[in-house]
């Protein structure tokens, strides 16, 4: 008989793997930390405090992003599905400064760019409700519960717009990765 908790694992053991592996061909917490999109979009975010003080970053997350997504999807699916094998092998052979093949790093940059756009509409969506605010009102919560609420959506709308701008700006990372491909690729490119 199987055993039911190594049955529940095994599909959270392989994700997390997978999710470690893109991690590691995306350049880690040091790409991450290092991105001048990341900065950017947080930048971004910082100037725009009149969006996300307010409940309307919200509109703009769920307006723009399921295009951004949808667009996203096919791109990464078409440039995968065109791509000869003779290519996927000679990309695998071929590798970045920190010795991950560019097949991967090219992967995973498209991966990045989905994961965090998905994790944007996610925040978007959660952050529509206003689950904390109606039990804290319906027990009456003190002012000073009330006010540490406001403060928290406050910095959760601070994060849903640095996410909806870095979403935005990793169209330039992944028009860069198909760039970069397109000049690897191309023998008559200097």
């Amino acid at each position: 008989m199987t055993d039911p908790a190594k049955v529940t694992r095994g599909p959270y053991r392989t994700f997390l793997r997978n999710l470690r592996r893109y991690f590691t061909d995306y350049g880690g917490w040091r790409g991450l930390a290092l991105s001048p999109f990341l900065h950017l979009g947080v930048l971004v975010a910082v100037v725009s405090y009149p969006i996300w003080t307010t409940q309307k970053w919200i509109e703009s997350v769920t307006s723009i992003i399921p295009s951004l997504l949808g667009f996203s999807l096919g791109t990464y699916a078409l440039l995968f599905s065109l791509m000869s094998a003779r290519m996927k092998q000679a990309l695998r052979h071929l590798r970045n400064r920190a010795g991950t093949p560019y097949l991967d790093e090219i992967n995973a940059t498209f991966f990045h760019f989905i994961l965090i756009q998905t994790i944007c509409l996610s925040w978007a969506i959660v952050m529509r409700s206003s689950v904390m605010f109606d039990v804290a009102s319906y027990f009456s919560a003190s002012q000073c519960v009330m006010h540490a609420i406001d403060v928290g959506n406050k910095a959760a709308g601070f994060v849903g717009y640095a996410l909806l701008s870095y979403s935005v700006l990793l169209v330039i990372a992944s028009s860069l990765a198909v760039y970069r491909l397109a000049r690897l690729v191309d023998p008559g490119a200097s």
